[in-house]
């Protein structure tokens, strides 16, 4: 999980626990973030687990180099590739709709 994802959660976390920008001073509330760090990652890793056994998967919006070619395999390369990364966002658009 990224750095930036894991201080959002962890800036929320210190939220929770009553520490905020808005209400103190930028060096506790720094301090606040840092030592919930260990607490936002155990959390982002339940979460991956608790959603990988339930049959979910976090993949990124656009496809990944390694996805395009295992989606042209077999066919002609340049066409495939194309072929297959319109059909992973097309499947992506669909799964973010209600």
């Amino acid at each position: 999980m990224s750095d930036q994802i894991v201080e959002q959660v962890a800036r929320v976390i210190a939220a929770v626990n009553g520490v905020r920008e808005d209400n103190t001073t930028p060096e506790l509330f720094a301090m606040n973030v840092r030592a919930s760090i260990p607490y936002a990652r155990a959390a982002i890793d339940k979460y991956t687990d608790a959603m990988t056994e339930g049959g979910f998967v976090i993949v990124p919006r656009e496809p990944t180099e390694a996805m395009l070619d295992v989606g042209a395999a077999g066919v002609r390369q340049r066409y495939a590739r194309l072929g297959a990364k319109r059909k992973w966002q097309a499947m992506i658009d669909a799964a973010l709709k209600p």
